[in-house]
């Protein structure tokens, strides 16, 4: 339902219908033919542009594109809700993607809409979907490594995109080149899975840039020249950690800050079994000079009580009984 009297763009119709992709309010007039707002329609003008800069860009480089699978498998089926508005859910009940609208079982023939298959499975068979994006090298390699001590490895990059674009304080890096391959934003809450599957793997590939350019077992996500020495904590959400520990946790949000500003007050660290460059602790540690890194399986690797080194110029977490440098 629409807070305005008349059409927010045109300022003259009042039959209001949701835009496409912001579900901003418009009349029929202004939307067009994906349905969608002038708004939108300006926006994906503008990310034509900028991605045709980047492009540009990188092919007048030395380092040109490089090619990220990323699996975003199968998605999740619903019910679909009777005349009565009832959802029943079983083998042989009709159900539909969530992501793509296909329905599938409870159908006789193929005259009815239906496929005639019985839905055993919660997943959509249409769409194991695999998406190869080529890459800018540049954008991507600037990323991974301006926060480490391997930053004068960067090639040569001009960003294009304006930081903000994504959220704020995002990495004008790390927007060219999801724009210069054509990656999403998946801003919908129905993508969020899609969303973190493409974070994953761009996460994975810059980790094994920085493992072989740099040599680094962890992904640093912030303070790249820092080193820490403590007895590792697994603090719960909210709670605060002793001076000087290492701080391990499931994930870098904001749910351990408070522990993340005690150990970047007391020269301590944080381990992350996942999180970015865009996590909610990797932007509050380069406003504090966290050394933040992310290792796989931290929490079972470093036990509590557990003496260990983390070196932000080297990436490496080391099992040690040393001290402080």
């Amino acid at each position: 339902m629409s807070n305005h009297d008349t059409c927010p763009f045109c300022k003259k119709n009042n039959d209001f219908e949701d835009c496409s992709w912001c579900r901003a309010a418009m009349c029929a007039e202004c939307k067009d033919d994906q349905g969608r707002c002038p708004d939108c329609v300006r926006e994906e003008t503008q990310l034509a542009r900028y991605r045709e800069h980047i492009v540009a860009q990188a092919e007048a480089g030395d380092h040109g594109f490089f090619e990220l699978v990323v699996d975003y498998g199968v998605h999740e089926l619903e019910g679909i809700p009777d005349e009565n508005g009832w959802t029943s859910y079983g083998s042989g009940v009709p159900m539909r993607c969530k992501h793509c609208g296909e329905a599938f079982g409870g159908g006789e023939s193929e005259d009815d809409g239906l496929r005639n298959w019985e839905v055993e499975e919660t997943v959509c068979p249409s769409r194991d979907e695999r998406v190869t994006y080529e890459v800018p090298m540049a954008p991507f390699a600037c990323w991974s490594l301006h926060r480490t001590h391997g930053h004068h490895l960067m090639p040569k990059w001009r960003t294009v995109c304006p930081s903000g674009m994504k959220m704020m304080l995002d990495d004008p890096y790390h927007t060219d080149f999801m724009v210069g391959s054509g990656m999403p934003f998946f801003d919908g809450h129905e993508d969020r899975n899609r969303k973190k599957t493409l974070r994953d793997a761009q996460i994975t590939a810059s980790g094994r840039m920085q493992r072989d350019l740099l040599g680094f077992e962890a992904t640093v996500l912030s303070g790249g020249d820092g080193y820490a020495w403590g007895k590792v904590v697994h603090p719960g959400p909210g709670e605060d950690v002793p001076d000087g520990c290492i701080v391990v946790i499931p994930f870098a949000g904001p749910d351990y800050t408070i522990a993340a500003l005690t150990a970047a007050k007391t020269k301590g660290a944080v381990i992350t079994e996942r999180g970015g460059p865009l996590s909610h602790l990797s932007i509050v540690g380069r406003e504090v000079d966290l050394l933040l890194v992310r290792v796989r399986g931290a929490v079972k690797l470093y036990p509590e009580g557990t003496e260990v080194s983390v070196s932000g110029e080297d990436g490496t977490v080391d099992v040690s009984s040393g001290d402080r440098h």
